[in-house]
């Protein structure tokens, strides 16, 4: 955390230096772009409550990161991508761009608890039977699957989309991927229950062309140039900075733990809350770069006295 705070403050005295700050209003667009990646206002809201965030330190998150791109920016110049890195890249990860096998279609789930008795499950595997027949027939799969399944897709008639193996278990897709478009399965027995599947279209495996994905590899290694650019003028700045190590904390020693604070403990001893000898830390300051701070070092903490030993017993009186 700590340098992280150093790498900030660089970047803002940098930043000021360049006159490379974040107005307001530039600030409130890009909060409003990283917010519209939200269907919803509520989905924005529940996602700043699930990742404990506010508002706030989002857009102190955002101006950092927006001063620290410009300062990249004024102190690298532009970054460029050439076709022949592109091509060069593609070349060499080609099997990151095979597309594989996929289908589209559709089920009707009807679930089957692991407890459900043999005479209930046997009634449900013969609706399953009514139902594909049903499917084999006139009947509209997804009116049916809306009708009758227990599959979280039910309300929108089954439908699945367009999905490559290992979605769903082996026995679900080994039979899936074996059908051709436009027909219906028998009954598949799985681990959720019985399912029904309807196959609408296939696309086979395939290699993805270079023009395809070209822009997509050209942002990529963009990026990667941008972030080793940023790693290297940050460590040109801090080899510029004064910085100095305000306070230090000695590791304890592996056989003998830290001393704590106990019932030995009393108001007045250094180190102990309540005494003159309190201690307060504060966070350091940065200064401009060429500034050097002096702040003592703390040291190691005062030792802790030894609690006073118990006072002794009376002897027992001899028993009458």
């Amino acid at each position: 955390v700590l340098r992280r705070m150093i790498d900030d403050k660089m970047i803002a005295q940098k930043a000021k230096e360049l006159g490379a700050d974040v107005t307001e209003q530039e600030l409130n667009d890009k909060f409003q772009e990283y917010k519209s990646r939200f269907r919803t206002d509520q989905a924005f809201q529940d996602y700043l409550k699930r990742s404990k965030h506010t508002e706030e330190n989002m857009r102190a998150d955002l101006r950092r990161n927006m001063l620290r791109d410009r300062v990249v920016e004024h102190l690298s110049g532009s970054i460029e991508v050439s076709d022949a890195e592109v091509a060069s890249y593609y070349d060499e990860n080609k099997q990151r761009f095979v597309e594989r096998e996929q289908i589209k279609a559709s089920r009707i789930l009807l679930r089957v608890p692991p407890n459900m008795p043999e005479a209930e499950k046997k009634v449900t595997r013969n609706k399953a039977n009514q139902l594909r027949a049903k499917a084999t027939g006139n009947a509209d799969f997804a009116a049916l699957a809306k009708e009758s399944s227990n599959g979280p897709q039910a309300g929108r008639g089954g439908d699945l989309g367009w999905f490559a193996r290992g979605r769903f278990p082996p026995e679900f897709d080994n039979v899936a991927f074996g059908m051709e478009p436009n027909t219906v399965s028998n009954v598949i027995e799985t681990k959720m229950g019985f399912e029904i599947v309807k196959v609408w279209d296939k696309r086979a495996e395939r290699q993805r062309p270079l023009e395809e994905v070209k822009e997509n590899i050209k942002n990529s290694l963009m990026a990667r140039k941008r972030n080793e650019k940023r790693r290297k003028i940050l460590q040109e700045l801090k080899g510029t900075a004064k910085i100095e190590t305000l306070i230090t904390f000695e590791s304890p020693r592996p056989d003998r733990p830290p001393r704590v604070a106990g019932p030995g403990a009393h108001p007045g001893q250094k180190g102990i809350p309540g005494g003159p000898g309190k201690l307060e830390l504060k966070p350091p300051r940065m200064q401009q770069p060429g500034t050097k701070v002096k702040v003592p070092n703390l040291g190691k903490p005062a030792p802790h006295p030894k609690a006073p030993a118990p006072p002794p017993t009376a002897p027992e009186s001899p028993k009458q």
